[in-house]
């Protein structure tokens, strides 16, 4: 198996955008505007485009994330037509609460997907392995593991984040409960190899922002790179 058969969704800012990202071979979209809108417009584009792509959307940062307040906005969001929605899990106690009021929805019908970000620090353990156990349990179809982000010195945390051991624990006890799960990321295209090696069901490739409320990476803006690498990968896979 190679690179071209690596299942890579790009994180995308409008329907031009997803509809580039389609063609050049992504088996789906992340918008990462939270504008009811700019998300109506990139699924209504797709949906015509090419069955089976997946379209994935976040609630956005909320003034006061209490659950009654993100219940309304995945309810919002999922109203647009998308096939997920993305919600970011603080790695705090009231994350359970959180993790079992998504849960919840998940049992509803919601397409609600949880984004656990990959702690840094090896006393999170403890905590991290919670969140991934209450994750497991609560009938989500998949969840994201979001490995992005940036030090206090503006160094890039992928290197740092993707420690093998903690993260194909991870893979491994989700999918024991059937739960589909996506690596969040700003890799490298020198890292797919390696990613491959793991078998992770899907690399949600984060190409890069100004916006920094999801988790900014270093790099420059990426798209048309990243856009550049899908169409080799599908002309080397014809060859």
């Amino acid at each position: 198996m190679d690179v071209s058969q690596l299942q890579l969704h790009l994180c995308v800012r409008h329907a031009a955008e997803a509809a580039r990202a389609v063609r050049a071979g992504a088996g789906g979209v992340e918008v990462m505007s939270a504008a009811p809108e700019v998300v109506r417009a990139v699924v209504s584009r797709l949906r015509l485009l090419r069955d089976g792509v997946v379209v994935g959307s976040g609630i956005g940062p909320l003034a006061a994330p209490t659950v009654s307040a993100v219940r309304l906005r995945v309810l919002r969001m999922a109203d647009c037509g998308v096939d997920r929605v993305r919600v970011p899990v603080p790695a705090r106690p009231s994350s359970v609460l959180l993790l079992a009021q998504l849960g919840q929805l998940a049992r509803e019908g919601v397409p609600v997907t949880p984004v656990l970000r990959v702690p840094l620090v090896q006393g999170d353990g403890a905590a991290w392995a919670q969140r991934l156990s209450l994750a497991s349990q609560q009938g989500f179809a998949s969840v994201l593991l979001d490995a992005r982000g940036t030090d206090a010195q503006g160094a890039d945390l992928w290197q740092q984040r993707v420690a093998p051991v903690r993260l194909l624990a991870a893979f491994e006890g989700l999918r024991r409960k059937g739960v589909q799960v996506g690596l969040l990321a700003a890799p490298r295209r020198t890292d797919l190899p390696q990613l491959l090696r793991w078998g992770v069901d899907e690399v949600v490739v984060d190409c890069g922002r100004d916006d920094p409320r999801e988790g900014r990476v270093v790099d420059p803006y990426q798209f048309d790179q990243w856009v550049e690498s899908l169409q080799g990968f599908r002309r080397a896979a014809a060859a």
